[in-house]
C-alpha cells in the first residue's frame, strides 16, 4: 500500500482548488447543520473540505448523531432508519421548529453550492395498493425534504416569470436533493451470524435434543451452514418456504489481498454469505481458508469479520459514494488501523468517494491535516459543540490521550528526514537514542498550527528543523517585542495571522489574556524552532554531497530558480535509477548521504552544531 503522505497529497491535488473539488468529487457534501438536532448545540454546522473526515470525543457527545444525520440526507434516505422515537425515548418538537438538518452540496445545474433542508414530521396517509386495497399507513418519524427556509437563511431557488422553476429546482421553490449512494457500518453492531445467536439469541426450550445454545448451533453448522459454505447446496428454505439465505459470495483476488495486508495474514480464499440460519436472527458468515487450515467466523477474531465487512463494503460501493463508518476501530490492533487509513485513503484518491467516520482511536489521526478532524466537545447548553481543523495532538487531548515519548525532532518533508537522521548516526553516541526524527504532512504553516497545543504545555520534548526558506529573520527577543506589534510579528514569522494560526480561545477571552498567549507561544517558538542550512534539503544535498557527473546532471536542467536543485536531483535519480519516480528519489538521496556526503561542508557542520545546540537544552 501506498504512503498516507503520498496519498494525502494525490487527494489534495484533486481537491484544490474549489473548481477541482466540483469535478473530481461530483457527490461531495460540503457541509451539514443541525438547527435542531438530538444532543447537538442548536445551530451546529459541520464542514467538510477534505473527503476524509474524522469526527471525535467522548461516548455519548454526537457524533454518531451527526453520522446519522449524513446517512439521512442524500435522496431516497432517511434520518428515521437510524433514530425514532419510542415510549420510553420520546422525539420532542419545539413549536414550529421540528427536528431537521441542512446539507450543502454543487448543484451542476445551478452552478453553485445550495442548500437542501429535511425535517421531521408525522406521516399518516391511506396507501392504495396494487391489488386496489387501501392501507394507512403511520409513521411519526417520517423525514422529507421541504421548501427552502428562509429563517434558517437558506437561499430560496427563483422562479421566472412564466413560473419555471431555477435549473436544478423545483417549482415548490426547493432545490433538487441530490441521489448520492450511501454506505453506513457501525462496527458496535457488526457481529456474525454466530455471535449474534450465541450471545443474544434465545436458550432451546424444551428441546430434547439441544440443552444448550452450544447444541444448537452445533446442529445448524452441520445442517445448514456447511452444506452452503461447501457448496453443496446453494439455497435452504424454511418450512414455510422462505428463503433463509442469499447467494454465497467469494471474495475477489482483490479484495483477498487488501484484506492480508491490513491483517497481516496471507488468506488463500474467503467466502461470505448473508443468511439467517441461526433461529432466523439476519447476519453475515464468513469461511477462511488459509494454507493448510480453514475456519469460519466461529473461531474468527471479530477483527478479521469488521475487516472483511468494510473492505467488501468499500471496494463494492458504487463510484462517488458517501461512505459513513462508525468506530471501525473494534477490535483491530494499531497496525491493521493503520492499514485500513491507508486503504480507505487509496479507494477516495481512486474512486472520489467522500469518508465520514467517527473514531476514539489515536492512530487514525496520525499525520492528518487539521481540515480532517472534527472534535466534539460540551458546551454550556448541556449540549454539544464541534470544534474545527483541529490539529491531531489537540484532538488526542480532548479524548483524553497523553502526549509523551521519546523527543523528536519535526521537519517538513522526507528528504529532510533522511537529512537529519544521517547526521543523528554521525554524531553517535546517545543522538540516536534519545532523537526521533518526525516527518510531519501539511508543510510549515500545518506545524506552526500544531506547536500552538505544544505551547500550552510547555512541552520540551518536541524541536522543530523548518526549511531554510521558511527563515524570515532571527526569533526576537520576546521582552523586545511592543504589545501593539506582537500579533503582527508573529504573523510575519509564521507567515500566517493570528486568527489562522487557530489560538483557543473564547468569548470571555481578555485582550490581556491573548497577549500572553502570543508571548507564550513566541517565546516557545524561539527555544524549539530552528531552520535548515540552505533555502530545501534537496539544495542541501546537492551543495553538500560529491555527486558524480555533477556537471551532466546540471546542464541538463535549465530551471534557475531555488527548486533547480530538486531538478538537479532528479537529473541523477533518472541518471543511477532510469526514471524519477519518488521511490526512485529516495534511493538516489540515501546514496548521495551515505556514500557522497562531505562532513566537512559548511552546510553539514551548520547542521551538526544546530543539533548540538538542541542536544544541550535535553534533559536526559
Amino acid at each position: 500500500m501506498s504512503d498516507i503522505a503520498e496519498l494525502l497529497k494525490l487527494i489534495q491535488e484533486k481537491i484544490k482548488p474549489r473548481a477541482e473539488l466540483n469535478r473530481n468529487f461530483p457527490n461531495f457534501i460540503k457541509s451539514i447543520r443541525f438547527p435542531i438536532f438530538k444532543n447537538l448545540e442548536p445551530n451546529t454546522q459541520i464542514n467538510f473540505t477534505h473527503p476524509f473526515t474524522v469526527f471525535v470525543g467522548q461516548n455519548g457527545c454526537g457524533k454518531s448523531s451527526a453520522l446519522t444525520g449524513l446517512a439521512g440526507a442524500p435522496s431516497g434516505t432517511s434520518v428515521g432508519n437510524y433514530w425514532f422515537s419510542t415510549a420510553v425515548d420520546p422525539i420532542r418538537e419545539d413549536v414550529g421548529r421540528p427536528n431537521c438538518i441542512i446539507f450543502k452540496y454543487f448543484n451542476k445545474d445551478a452552478n453553485r453550492d445550495v442548500e437542501v433542508i429535511k425535517t421531521r414530521g408525522a406521516y399518516n396517509k391511506n396507501i392504495k395498493r396494487a391489488d386496489g386495497t387501501v392501507e394507512f399507513v403511520k409513521n411519526p418519524d417520517y423525514w422529507e425534504p421541504k421548501r427552502a427556509d428562509v429563517g434558517y437563511q437558506m437561499e430560496l431557488p427563483a422562479l421566472g416569470d412564466d413560473g419555471t422553476p431555477e435549473p436544478g429546482s423545483l417549482k415548490s421553490k426547493r432545490w433538487i436533493v441530490p441521489s448520492i449512494p450511501v454506505e453506513y457500518i457501525d462496527f458496535r453492531s457488526e457481529l456474525s451470524a454466530f455471535d449474534q445467536y450465541f450471545y443474544f439469541g434465545e436458550k432451546p426450550q424444551n428441546l430434547k435434543r439441544y440443552r444448550s445454545k452450544q447444541d444448537r448451533l452445533r446442529a445448524w453448522l452441520k445442517n445448514r451452514l456447511a452444506p452452503v459454505l461447501s457448496g453443496s447446496k446453494k439455497l435452504l428454505k424454511s418450512r414455510d418456504g422462505k428463503a433463509l439465505n442469499d447467494e454465497m459470495e467469494s471474495l475477489s483476488h482483490a479484495e483477498l489481498s487488501v484484506v492480508s495486508e491490513i491483517l497481516g495474514k496471507v488468506y488463500t480464499s474467503c467466502q461470505m454469505i448473508n443468511h439467517r440460519f441461526f433461529d432466523r436472527i439476519s447476519g453475515y458468515s464468513v469461511m477462511f481458508r488459509q494454507e493448510g487450515r480453514q475456519y469460519s467466523e466461529a473461531f474468527a477474531g471479530s477483527g478479521e469479520m469488521a475487516v472483511v465487512r468494510v473492505v467488501t463494503t468499500v471496494m463494492r460501493a458504487l463510484p462517488k459514494s458517501l461512505i459513513l463508518l462508525d468506530e471501525p476501530e473494534v477490535s483491530l490492533h494499531p497496525g491493521a488501523q493503520k492499514r485500513l487509513r491507508i486503504f480507505l485513503l487509496k479507494e477516495i484518491a481512486e474512486r472520489a468517494h467522500q469518508v465520514v467516520m467517527c473514531t476514539h482511536s489515536p492512530v487514525f489521526l496520525e499525520g492528518l491535516p487539521p481540515k480532517c478532524i472534527k472534535v466534539f466537545v460540551p458546551s454550556m447548553l448541556d449540549k454539544f459543540r464541534v470544534v474545527e481543523d483541529v490539529s491531531s495532538t489537540d484532538a488526542f487531548v480532548q479524548i483524553g490521550h497523553s502526549i509523551s515519548g521519546t523527543h523528536q525532532l519535526i521537519v517538513e518533508d522526507k528528504s529532510a528526514q533522511l537529512i537529519v537522521e544521517h547526521a543523528l548516526q554521525h554524531l553517535g553516541g546517545i543522538y540516536p537514542q534519545i532523537f526521533e526524527v518526525v516527518f510531519w504532512p501539511g508543510g510549515s504553516s500545518a506545524i506552526f498550527k500544531d506547536l500552538i497545543v505544544y505551547a500550552r504545555q510547555n512541552d520540551q520534548t518536541k524541536f522543530v528543523l523548518f526549511d531554510g526558506d521558511c527563515y524570515v529573520s532571527d526569533w526576537p527577543e520576546v521582552g523586545s517585542v511592543t504589545d501593539n506589534n506582537l500579533s503582527q510579528t508573529i504573523a510575519s514569522l509564521c507567515g500566517q495571522s493570528v486568527e489562522k494560526l487557530g489560538f483557543r480561545m473564547d468569548s470571555n477571552t481578555s485582550q490581556k489574556q491573548k497577549l500572553e498567549l502570543y508571548r507564550e507561544y513566541l517565546q516557545y517558538l524561539s527555544t524549539q524552532c530552528v531552520f535548515l542550512p540552505g533555502l530545501t534539503p534537496e539544495e542541501f544535498i546537492w551543495l553538500s554531497c560529491r555527486v558524480p557527473e555533477r556537471d551532466e546532471c546540471e546542464t541538463s536542467v535549465t530551471n534557475t530558480g531555488k527548486n533547480r536543485f530538486k531538478d538537479f536531483l532528479g537529473a541523477y535519480t533518472k541518471q543511477e535509477f532510469g526514471e524519477d519516480t519518488a521511490e526512485n528519489r529516495r534511493f538516489a538521496t540515501k546514496q548521495l548521504l551515505h556514500k557522497y556526503l562531505d562532513h566537512d561542508s559548511l552546510l553539514f557542520k551548520e547542521l551538526i552544531n544546530k543539533l548540538e545546540i538542541i542536544r544541550s537544552q535535553v534533559r536526559h
